[in-house]
């Protein structure tokens, strides 16, 4: 169960951002940075009372700075000699606030990173293939965490990498494979692990306009899903139920 009684909340905030973009068309070469800041001043502090049932939040009138960072850079190329479009995007983060925990303030610092790397591919006239990964760590931790212990940090290293692979052996035929890869890392739990795998099949018989299509999903049978997040001291667990393996087959006609 949770509770919020909150009083009217006030904020000023400064931003300041720049950008920079590199671009050459020829050679399919493209290059992008950025930075921002953002001061705010708010007259509330968030206050958090939690219970063996219960969690409540409540709003208290104390001035309250938060300030956040980030940085993020971006190459994109496409390499002639393999016909592929490569890349990889990499952001960084900070913020600072304030946070009350069980009648303590807590002035508390996140940090994230994240890369993102990607490549797509055609090979032969025949083979397509795509590729997407991100890699993203958070830690959020209470700036005096010497007096307050470890009980209030948290650490969660997560990773979900995507792929494709199209195949036509035959005129007129197509094959697809997708694969999904996940993986999480958090403190005192077990590290979490999925694999998620489609098929697809297309012919099209032209005299007939006509495509028959087979979609197997979720080759893997996977029934059950767990998603974490990390926010300031906080820190979410979802598990969601999910249908297994399963085969469709259409018949696509066109007038």
């Amino acid at each position: 169960m949770e509770a919020n009684n909150a009083i009217l909340q006030e904020q000023h905030a400064h931003n300041f951002g720049m950008n920079y973009n590199f671009q050459r068309t020829i050679s399919m070469l493209y290059i992008n940075a950025g930075i921002s800041y953002t001061k705010a001043t708010s007259n509330t502090i968030a206050s958090r009372e939690i219970t063996n049932n219960i969690s409540s939040t409540v709003l208290l009138p104390y001035t309250n700075d938060v300030s956040a960072f980030s940085a993020s850079a971006g190459f994109s190329k496409y390499v002639f000699a393999l016909g592929a479009t490569t890349g990889v995007k990499a952001s960084w983060g900070t913020t600072r606030f304030n946070q009350f925990l069980n009648e303590t303030l807590l002035p508390y610092k996140n940090i994230s990173f994240t890369i993102q790397p990607s490549i797509e591919a055609r090979l032969w006239d025949q083979i397509s293939l795509k590729y997407e990964g991100s890699g993203s760590w958070i830690t959020s931790n209470p700036l005096n965490s010497t007096s307050v212990g470890n009980q209030y940090s948290q650490r969660i290293r997560q990773s979900d990498q995507t792929f494709s692979l199209g195949y036509s052996p035959v005129k007129n035929t197509f094959l697809r494979f997708s694969g999904r890869h996940q993986y999480t890392s958090q403190q005192q739990t077990e590290d979490i692990r999925y694999f998620f795998a489609d098929a697809n099949i297309r012919h099209r018989i032209l005299k007939w306009r006509t495509d028959i299509e087979l979609d197997i999903t979720n080759l893997a049978n996977i029934k059950a899903y767990d998603t974490f997040s990390l926010s300031a001291n906080q820190f979410g667990y979802n598990h969601y139920n999910l249908r297994g393996r399963m085969a469709v087959l259409k018949f696509l006609f066109n007038l």
